[in-house]
């Protein structure tokens, strides 16, 4: 035990623990000039916040990669609909068919779509231009008429029935159908 003398143990004779640089790797580096420690350490910390940039710049690019993925699949399933949707957008009548209601010149189709009926009136025999009408009608309310001369099918007539009875009549050049008061 050394009385003031100031070396390694220092002045009470116990050795002083070494400097804690952070890592052991660095400690265990450490050695007769301590700068070295410090440069490596100095080193490392770099190589790791370079490293941290390229995981962010990888994971921006991860998500723009699946983003895109998203939108090119959305794009197919838009362009591959159902075959139900796109003869209900044939029609003009949104919703899903509900009744078809055949006649000798035709049938007239109906569509619900929440509280609103829908009704068209399509030809048999498709290709010469024929005088094509539909009206639709909730009870107690006023009947939805529609009819022009078309080589297909009338325009679509829609009405907000909500959840009263409807009736539906359509006619082609020659035949019609006259319904009686359903529930749809």
């Amino acid at each position: 035990m050394g009385t003031g003398a100031s070396g390694p143990s220092g002045p009470t004779g116990l050795k002083r623990p070494a400097a804690r640089t952070g890592t052991t790797g660095e400690r265990a580096a450490t050695g007769a000039d301590g700068s070295r420690a410090t440069e490596a350490a100095q080193d490392a910390r770099a190589a790791a916040g370079a490293r941290s940039a390229r995981g962010a710049k990888g994971a921006a690019g991860r998500r723009v990669a699946a983003g895109l993925i998203l939108l090119i699949v959305a794009a197919l399933l838009a362009v591959a609909a159902p075959g139900a949707a796109q003869a209900a957008t044939a029609t003009g009548c949104p919703g899903r068919k509900v009744r078809t209601l055949p006649f000798s010149t035709g049938s007239v189709q109906i569509f619900r779509d929440g509280g609103f009926v829908c009704a068209v009136t399509v030809q048999r025999h498709p290709g010469t231009r024929r005088l094509i009408s539909v009206s639709v009608q909730a009870r107690g309310l006023r009947a939805v008429a529609k009819s022009r001369r078309h080589t297909l099918s009338s325009p679509p007539a829609r009405v907000y029935a909500g959840h009263r009875y409807v009736r539906v009549t359509g006619t082609v050049t020659g035949g019609s159908y006259r319904s009686a008061w359903f529930q749809c």
